[in-house]
């Protein structure tokens, strides 16, 4: 008898028996664990650069004398309101105390520092941000 037929054969009755299915099962949890990871961490990054947009451009008005100010008033917001209200309005709770805001003639920037709760399976995750706005 012809050992390549016998050895052919042998892998054949492997695949019907479901043996050499096992690798697949393991790179479709591995895949799906991956995309289950990214469905959960890739919105506070998508907020994070959008906030960091957002007060770049509050930095470029504010050293331009036009200020942030949308009302007829004449009153502005204080610059923390400013960056806290832009905050808010992403879903991002920011307090007083982690802003910090740096001016000079010609110069401001706002250092940010905040973190995200990310619920996984395995427990509590914070996501830490840290960044400095500037003109």
């Amino acid at each position: 008898m012809n050992p390549l037929k016998l050895n052919f054969d042998a892998k054949i009755r492997r695949r019907q028996q479901g043996r050499g299915n096992m690798g697949c099962l393991f790179a479709f949890v591995l895949l799906g664990a991956l995309g289950y990871l990214g469905y959960k961490i890739a919105p506070p990054f998508m907020l994070h650069y959008q906030l960091k947009d957002a007060l770049d451009e509050v930095a470029v008005y504010e050293v331009a004398g036009i200020g942030t100010s949308k009302n007829g008033s004449g009153t502005k917001p204080n610059l923390e309101e400013t960056v806290i209200n832009k905050a808010r309005e992403m879903g991002i709770k920011l307090q007083r105390e982690n802003i910090k805001i740096e001016r000079t003639s010609d110069k401001i920037n706002i250092h940010v520092e905040y973190s995200v709760p990310i619920e996984l399976p395995l427990g509590l995750y914070e996501m830490k941000f840290d960044f400095t706005s500037h003109n």
